[in-house]
C-alpha cells in the first residue's frame, strides 16, 4: 500500500480483495472479462476496444 494512502487512513490487505492475481497475463484477461477494476499500461489499455 502506498504511504500516502496509509497516512490518510486507507488501509487495505490482500485479504480485502476476493480476486487477485500475480500473473499479469491472467490479470489482464480477468480485467477484460469484467472481474473487478484493474489498471494497465496505456499501451495495453489503448489496444482494447
Amino acid at each position: 500500500m502506498s504511504v500516502k494512502a496509509a497516512s490518510q487512513g486507507l488501509t487495505r490487505r490482500r485479504e480485502d480483495f476476493p480476486v487477485r492475481c500475480d500473473d499479469q497475463v491472467v490479470y489482464w484477461h480477468l480485467v477484460r472479462a469484467g472481474c473487478g477494476i484493474g489498471a494497465a499500461q496505456c499501451l495495453i489499455g489503448d489496444a482494447e476496444p
